[in-house]
């Protein structure tokens, strides 16, 4: 009986050393190394957060991974930035906000974008992506000018190649393609957003500005 009591409280001290389940972004036992988040030196799971003001910063984390919500707010500075991530890829609504030139809001369904609404460096989108094929259907507004894609394709036969917009969902990219109209050789292609939508970029974009400034 001895022996398991000394057990359960050998067992009781390890856990109560072990890291909270919430910490305070300015914790000095957290750390960033490697593109992980630590905590007394080992992978973090939990929650990082930071309150100052009207500032709000929520961050999730598996085994010193984003995962699950984050949450960046700054509303002196007009930023908001809201995302769930699942499995190393994002999930369910992404919003972003900063400043009048750039207020998007997109949905993806385990890292697939399946819709971008707003406005983006002063052009407005509302375009939705085929889950399978991540082909465009619906409207840019470019410079006042409307620009309609159907299954993929610019809707304009007075022009004399095509254009093509469409999500690849190997690269996480959107592509914006000009096709030869004869040929059907590839003139141009254009990463629209590069690597916003891939969780990795995020990931070292937030913490690389909170922990290496």
């Amino acid at each position: 009986m001895k022996k398991l009591v000394m057990l359960l409280l050998l067992m009781l001290t390890m856990l109560s050393f072990g890291a909270p389940n919430r910490v305070d972004l300015n914790d000095n036992k957290l750390s960033y190394v490697n593109k992980v988040i630590k905590y007394s030196g080992e992978p973090y799971t939990g929650t990082v957060y930071s309150k100052e003001d009207d500032s709000e910063l929520i961050l999730n984390f598996k085994n010193g991974k984003l995962d699950g919500q984050l949450k960046l707010s700054n509303p002196q500075l007009n930023i908001l930035l809201i995302a769930n991530v699942v499995n190393g890829k994002l999930n369910g609504d992404f919003i972003s906000k900063e400043g009048e030139e750039f207020d998007m809001k997109s949905k993806l369904s385990n890292g697939k974008l399946l819709s971008v609404d707003g406005i983006i460096e002063g052009e407005n989108y509302n375009v939705s992506f085929n889950e399978t094929t991540g082909l465009a259907n619906g409207t840019m507004v470019i410079e006042g000018e409307d620009y309609t894609f159907k299954n993929g394709y610019l809707d304009n036969k007075d022009l004399n190649s095509k254009i093509k917009l469409y999500f690849d969902s190997k690269v996480e990219k959107v592509f914006l393609e000009t096709i030869d109209l004869k040929t059907n050789e590839l003139i141009e292609k254009t990463d629209l957003y590069e690597d916003i939508f891939k969780v990795s970029k995020l990931e070292s974009y937030i913490l690389d500005t909170l922990f290496n400034n």
